[in-house]
Formats: structure tokens, sequence, C-alpha cells
């Protein structure tokens, strides 16, 4: 195998100058190319990007602007000569022959050394064309816009080595792309992400996000390291970054106005031991949340240790588990509320409920739920209505309505049931409030939301018709019954909360 799996003579550690972008660092000399060690990182306590951190001049969608700009270019390689041996150098040292490869903003090339054996290869892009055109890939590639789509279709430990090339300044939701990258990576197997001169392919510039623009190549692998370290995997190691440009770029890269790209590479292995203490997992999802404070944490992990212990079985407990995850995405949407809107306790129990009842952090669940918190402006069809009718239930109920009406939205059933949800809830504000005349509003508008969530939305979609029609021979006395456990189940909550 010609990849570095022995483990090397530690040599004394030698002073070396580094480029204007690179502080001196004390590194070993014969690790090619090293700038950032393992031990070298420094890290915030969470998640260091919020607002516009990740925008992007171009608002067309990812697969339009490829399609229309990409033709022009994508035959063109950006590492050539010197800049493509230098890095075949590197992927030959630590990728072993027979290896199952990943490789994830895939196109006509990759830049596997000459010679290197693969089990397989399998490229993800968003042009299956240009991918049809790679003769290193060993499968039918996979055409998918991972900033729609961030999770990868494969099974758990299925691949030794991921590999993202001139990709990663594109991406949107790293957390989750590079959460996937751990989960279906071996234990001890490598990604590596490539990347170069941010001026290096103007035509693109559109598509890079805002911070990648503002920041140099030191940065921008730190940026990376951090895509690791806050991915939620706390089992990346061998985190290092590395500067294996060649004195000046050639070939096809010269081309190219503003600093000479150069090749840098951060990678990270994923750890032998795979965590499985449910209580470390959940926290450690939850801690990976931006702007948390350790009070925070504590009332996510809480809520969603209660989840778990009251699932019913395994299988119910493993979806706790995988809904923690989700927290940390649901938590960079609510970082964009105005101070005092929305208090920890509520955020605490919006984002845990929302992860645990179908948050899958689509366009249309995030529009959603910004409209539905008043951080966008809102339309007349249904939070806008929403808003009116239930303007004097409390905010903990309110928060509530939230998580049970967001992740309806960006599939057919769920839009469908979104737009019955305004009528059928003002019929039954009409029949509770006749039937329960000495009721105040807000406990009409409080048992009303009750019945719509747990006997309309919960309903089987060939009831939901019937069920005006049944609230209507729902006797007062009943309805009574139920305000009373309603509201005694509120009282004895907060009492306990104090």
């Amino acid at each position: 195998m010609s990849a570095e799996t022995e483990t090397k003579e530690v040599m004394k550690p030698a002073v070396k100058t580094d480029s204007k972008d690179f502080p001196m660092l004390e590194i070993d000399p014969s690790d090619t190319g090293l700038k950032v060690n393992p031990g070298a990182w420094k890290w915030p306590a969470s998640w260091p990007y919020i607002g516009d951190y990740f925008d992007r001049e171009s608002k067309e969608s990812d697969a339009d602007f490829y399609q229309r700009v990409s033709p022009s270019v994508y035959k063109n390689k950006i590492f050539e000569n010197e800049a493509e041996e230098s890095l075949q150098a590197h992927f030959k040292r630590f990728i072993p022959e027979g290896s199952n490869i990943l490789e994830i903003g895939a196109s006509a090339h990759s830049y596997i050394p000459k010679g290197l054996a693969q089990s397989r290869h399998v490229g993800i892009g968003l042009s299956k064309t240009e991918m049809d055109e790679n003769s290193d890939l060993t499968e039918p590639p996979i055409e998918q816009d991972l900033n729609v789509n961030s999770y990868l279709d494969f099974e758990e430990s299925a691949f030794d080595v991921v590999l993202i090339t001139n990709s990663v300044e594109f991406f949107t939701r790293p957390k989750i792309l590079f959460s996937e990258i751990n989960r279906v990576l071996k234990p001890g197997g490598i990604c590596m992400v490539t990347f170069t001169g941010k001026d290096a392919y103007k035509s693109f510039q559109d598509k890079q996000v805002k911070m990648w623009r503002d920041m140099n190549n030191a940065q921008h692998m730190w940026v990376i390291g951090s895509f690791f370290q806050f991915s939620g995997s706390s089992d990346w190691v061998e985190l290092k970054g590395y500067d294996i440009s060649p004195p000046s770029p050639q070939g096809f890269m010269s081309k190219f106005g503003g600093e000479k790209p150069g090749v840098y590479v951060t990678q990270a292995r994923k750890g032998q031991e795979k965590i499985t203490d449910p209580k470390v997992l959940i926290r450690k999802w939850v801690s990976q949340s931006p702007g948390l404070d350790s009070n925070e944490v504590e009332m996510c992990y809480l809520r969603l240790m209660a989840d778990y212990n009251a699932a019913a079985d395994q299988k119910g407990k493993d979806a706790v588990v995988e809904a923690a995850k989700k927290v940390p995405e649901i938590y960079c949407v609510l970082s964009g509320l105005a101070k005092g809107v929305l208090f920890p306790p509520f955020k605490a129990l919006l984002s845990t409920r929302l992860a645990t009842n179908g948050w899958n952090g689509s366009e249309a669940q995030i529009l959603g739920l910004k409209e539905g918190l008043g951080m966008v402006p809102v339309d007349d069809t249904f939070w806008g209505p929403l808003g009116k009718l239930t303007m004097q239930i409390e905010s903990e109920d309110k928060v509530l309505l939230l998580s049970e009406f967001v992740p309806l939205f960006g599939t057919e059933e769920g839009e469908g049931l979104v737009s019955a949800i305004i009528p059928s809830l003002e019929s039954a504000l009409k029949v509770v409030g006749e039937k329960l005349p000495s009721a105040s509003p807000r406990e009409v508008q409080l048992l009303s939301v009750d019945l719509i969530l747990s006997d309309f939305v919960s309903a089987p979609s060939e009831k939901r018709g019937d069920f005006v029609q049944w609230l209507e021979t729902v006797s007062s006395e009943d309805l009574q019954l139920w305000l009373h456990e309603r509201c005694n189940y509120k009282e004895v909550k907060s009492h306990e909360s104090t």
C-alpha cells in the first residue's frame, strides 16, 4: 500500500517561514506541505457563523447557474502541470490502494494518481454530462444539488476516502454535509478538502459564499477545519492543513488574473471508535448550535432526553438521537431573530420540537419558520390569518403551533393540509364559542387549536372532511372537560417549571 498508514518516527520540529497568509509554524519537515498540525487549531465555544456568512451574490438556483456557466469552462482543469502533480502526490500519500472513494463536487476531471487502483469511485455533482466524461469514476454518477439536499444516500461506513476538490466554497449547509461525510466514512477513513485561490475561477464567483470572498487562504483553511470541528462529529482526528502549492502555477491557471492560485488541503480522519452513548451523542449535537450558552444547551439536552426516555421502543429512541443533529441547523435560522422576540426557553422548546417533528431543513420549511416568527413579511394565506385567529393564546402555545405547522411545508400532502387549516380553525372557533359561551377568548382559542392539532391535522386524510361535523356533535360538557384538562395541564407544567 502506498498510503501513509504506518507510524512515522517522530522528528524534531523545524521552524518554517510561510507565505504572507500563513504564520510561522513549527512543523514536522517530513510531512510535506504541513501548515497546521492537529494541536494548532483554536476554536470558539460554538458554531461561529451567523448572519450572512453563507449568502451568495447569485440567487439563481445552483442547477440553472451551473448549466448556464459551466459548459464554457468545465473542460479546463483548475490544476495542471506542476499543480496537478503536487495534488496527485498528496493523494498518493494518503489514499490506499483498492480504496472505495466518494468524490463530492465531481466534474469531468479527478486528480487521482495514475496507476492507483480503486475498488470503487463514486461521483456526486451538478452535471451528469460532465461526470460522464470522468474516466476515474467506476459507477454511474449522481446528479445532486447538495445545497438543496445535503444528505448522502449511502450506508454507514461505505467509503475509505472522501474527496472535495474546489467545491467547498459553494456549500451553504456544510455542517450537515460534513456530518454525513463522517457517517459514510469507515473508521480510520480520510476526508481531504482541496481548494485554491478564491480568484481562480471567476465564472463561478457569484456562487461562492460571502465569507469565502472576504477571506484569505489561511482563513479558508481554518474555515474548512471548523466544518470538521463543528459538524457534530467529535471523533474527527488528525485534522491537518497543507500548502502543497508549486513555486508558480502552470498551464491553464496562469491565465487567471489576481493572485496566483495555489494548492491547499484541509483533511481529517474518522476516529476508530464509534460513539454509542445516547446521552453523549445528544449533548454533542446540541452543543454545536450557534450562540448557545451552557444553560441553553442544557435546556435542549433535557428536552431531547425526556423524548428519548419516553420513546416506546429502540427505533423511537434512535429517532430522537438522529433528530438532535437537526437542532443546530434550526438555531442557525433562529439566530436571525431580533433580541427579545423569543426567549431562550422558548427557543429550546421550538428547536427540539421541530427537530423531532419532521424538520428537514428545506427552503420551504425555513421560509415557513421565518414567516411564522415574523422574520420576513407574511402573506394572507396562512400565517397572517393564523396570527389573527390565535392572538389571545400564550407564547408557549404559539411556539407549539409553529412546531406542528412548519414541518407541513414543502411537501404535496403538507401543503394541501396547510390550505385547509385556516377554514377548519375558523369553524372550530365558532363551534367552541357557541357551545362554551362563558369561556374567555383565550380559552376558546386554546381549545380550538388543540382540537385542530389532535383531531384534524393528526387525522387520516379521508377523515379530515368530517372534522367540523364531528365537532358539532360533541357536547358542551365534554368540551368543558377537555378545556379544564388543558388548562389544568398548563397550570401543573407552570408549577413544575418554578
